[in-house]
């Protein structure tokens, strides 16, 4: 049974239900794992859909990774920070890549951040922390990301992300050319 209250969600488990318990892992950056490899290794093992909303994005190995997937088939949308967009050359040349291969992309028009780091693959797994797509995330920073495989969760984090892509109010189309005139 999942409750919400005031946009916080917890799992409780209902008498004589058994405990489900997503499958989760995890890799911190400075350690054996790395989370630039798990990320790599899920867009590139996702078969339909992969939704991604990340604040900082200039890694070009990921975008290359999105890229590459949006080609053979997947259905890629991406979100992004204006801010971020706006102030980072990379940020802004890796989502106009995305525009030209056909990926939609949206940036945040709210006075905040778009400070979300996640990713839904296939609507099966997330991806959650405070890694962003950068250099520095995975080579300077000390960084987590989570990988948590549970369609129940997946389809929570799906309905959110699509809230935020259809609220025309808070979120709006990126265009390179608008970026640069605003």
């Amino acid at each position: 049974m999942r409750v919400e209250s005031s946009g916080f969600a917890v799992i409780k488990k209902e008498k004589n239900q058994k405990r489900h318990v997503p499958d989760i892992s995890y890799a911190f950056t400075h350690s054996v794992r790395s989370p630039k490899k798990s990320v790599l290794k899920i867009i590139d093992e996702t078969k339909e859909s992969l939704d991604v909303a990340m604040f900082l994005f200039t890694e070009s190995d990921i975008a290359e990774c999105i890229y590459r997937a949006s080609k053979k088939g997947v259905r890629v949308r991406v979100i992004s920070d204006r801010l971020q967009t706006e102030r980072n050359p990379r940020q802004s040349a890796n989502l106009a890549r995305f525009l030209e291969a056909g990926i939609p992309v949206k940036i945040n028009t709210h006075d905040g951040n778009m400070h979300l780091k996640m990713m839904i693959s296939d609507n099966k797994r997330i991806t959650a922390g405070s890694y962003n797509y950068t250099y520095s995330a995975e080579q300077k920073n000390d960084e987590v990301f989570m990988v948590i495989k549970d369609p129940s969760l997946a389809a929570d984090w799906k309905k959110h992300f699509d809230n935020m892509w259809n609220d025309a109010r808070r979120f709006a189309d990126y265009s390179p050319t608008t970026e640069k005139t605003a």
